[in-house]
């Protein structure tokens, strides 16, 4: 079944807009990579930002989820995000 990955966080102060633009361009490549993926949306509020992946299974999210924090491709990703700012939650599409 079909599952949406969806990561809210919050940058590190002094993170630059562009640098961090650059960063997810990075990302996207990795994860297109992925066994299982779809797609990938990104989007911002004042305060924080979002990633919405798309797989074909949870296991799938789960599995590249894992290899995702020890990539060398997301590293730079990982390491703009403000500590502790992460939740994670999975959700399989019903409809």
């Amino acid at each position: 079944m079909k599952t949406i990955e969806l990561a809210v966080f919050e940058l590190k102060a002094g993170c630059v807009e562009q640098e961090f633009q650059l960063l997810i361009d990075e990302t996207n490549d990795w994860l297109a990579l992925q066994p299982g993926f779809i797609r990938r949306q990104h989007g911002v509020s004042e305060e924080k930002r979002m990633d919405c992946v798309e797989w074909e299974s949870l296991q799938a999210a789960r599995d590249a989820g894992e290899r995702f924090m020890s990539a060398p491709e997301t590293r730079a990703f990982m390491s703009a995000i403000r500590p502790g700012s992460v939740v994670v939650q999975h959700f399989q599409l019903i409809a």
